[in-house]
Order: structure tokens, then sequence, then C-alpha cells
């Protein structure tokens, strides 16, 4: 079975046995392979909106002899998807924002869909507020580090009349089913965002010293939301029990 990286592996393992699945961001067609060869899905849909990765992707298909089990396509996120063509959907490698707007083009897909699996890996408390909004509820976390990078992935449903769909700030930032089962790596992340706050806000706090009320002001500002990411850490540690 092809070897996949620890980031696609633990996207991998979130991915329910599926009858097709749509690989959006497909890269290099990695993760549609070991789908494939694992037999977690029947059939794959692996699509990417740049030409060079559909190109390393239809290669690496062809070197494993999977041609008649995936579909390479070059879209602009759901674009190329008929509605019902995929039972799963994966959204991996890119932005908070661009997953959204992603999302948000083809909601009703979305909706429709046994699940999806995605992995923002950026405006992540922004990208579950998001979520939260459309009736989205995150089914189950995990998260992996790959060079000193925190990436959390998720596997959501819609459920407008889930009483999950409320999470409070702490929930937002690193996620409720994380916070719940507590991985290993979680507590790490939370104490390297915690000493980069303490830092920036020791630094901005010697600043406004040598400043008046006028020019102090944006900086003021900025410590005083530099505090609620600090308050937000304590409730995370206090959810955990530590």
């Amino acid at each position: 079975m092809i070897k996949l990286s620890d980031r696609l592996n633990s996207v991998f393992d979130l991915i329910p046995e599926a009858a097709s699945v749509a690989d959006i961001g497909c890269d290099h067609g990695y993760l549609s392979i070991a789908l494939v060869q694992s037999r977690k899905a029947q059939r794959v849909i692996a699509m990417d909106i740049n030409k060079g990765p559909v190109e390393a992707a239809t290669e690496h298909v062809k070197l494993y002899g999977l041609e008649d089990s995936i579909l390479i396509r070059r879209s602009d996120g759901l674009d190329k998807l008929s509605d019902g063509e995929a039972e799963v959907i994966v959204i991996c490698g890119m932005g908070g924002a661009l997953m959204q707007r992603i999302m948000l083009k083809h909601i009703d897909m979305c909706q429709t869909a046994k699940c999806l699996v995605v992995e923002p890996q950026s405006e992540i408390a922004d990208f579950r507020r998001f979520l939260c909004a459309e009736s989205f509820v995150i089914e189950e976390e995990s998260m992996c580090v790959e060079e000193n990078k925190y990436y959390p992935i998720m596997r959501i449903s819609y459920k407008p009349d889930d009483s999950r769909l409320k999470l409070d700030d702490a929930q937002l930032k690193y996620g409720p089913c994380l916070i719940h089962n507590k991985p290993r790596g979680l507590m790490a992340w939370i104490n390297k965002d915690e000493a980069e706050y303490l830092r920036i806000k020791s630094e901005l706090e010697q600043r406004i010293e040598s400043m008046d009320e006028t020019q102090s002001n944006p900086i003021r500002l900025r410590i005083q939301e530099l505090e609620h990411d600090l308050e937000t850490i304590r409730r995370a540690r206090e959810a955990m029990g530590r």
C-alpha cells in the first residue's frame, strides 16, 4: 500500500468506508490511491484546481494501475462534481477561508453528503464558527504535528437540529472533540500558543510605556485581544482537567 505522510494518514483514518469519495485538493493523488488500495472507497474522484497536481496524480494513478477506480479532474473546488456523485467529500491542504468558500459555493452538495472530512490549515476558529452557523456538527476530530505545525482534522455532517452546534471560544479554537479526548500533542499546541501570546503581550506592554494615549490605543486593543486568547487557553485547560 502507498505510504502516506503523518498528516495524510490522519486524514485517511477519519474517512469512513464509502462507495464513492471526492478528494478535493488531491495534490499528487496519494490519499485517493490509499483509499482505493485499502478498499475504504470503491471509487474516488480526485480533483485539484492546478494543472501540476492533476498531472502528477494522473501519473501516480497509472503507476498503480487504478485508472478504473480513480477519476481525475481539474476543478475549482467542487465545480466539476455532480450532485450525488460522492458519498463522502474530503477537502484538505488549504486555508479555512478557502475551504469555507468551496463549501458555500456548493452548500447543497455538502449538506446531502454522508459526511465531509476537512483539514483547515489556517483561520481554524473562524472555520469552526462557520460550520456551526451552517449547521455542520463536528462528529470527530484528530490532530497531527508536521514540521512543528499543528493540523486539526475533522469529520463533519449536516445536522441542523443537533444540540452540539453551539461551541464556546475554547472549543472553537482547539476543537470540542480534541478537548474532550485530550490527544497527545494538544497540550503542546496549547502551551506553544500561550508562550507566543505572553511574549507578544510583554513586548507590547513595554512599548506602550513610552507612548501617549492616542498612540497607544491600537496597542491597548491588541493587548486586550491577547488577554482574551489567554483566557480561552485557561478555559481549554480547565475543560481538560489540567
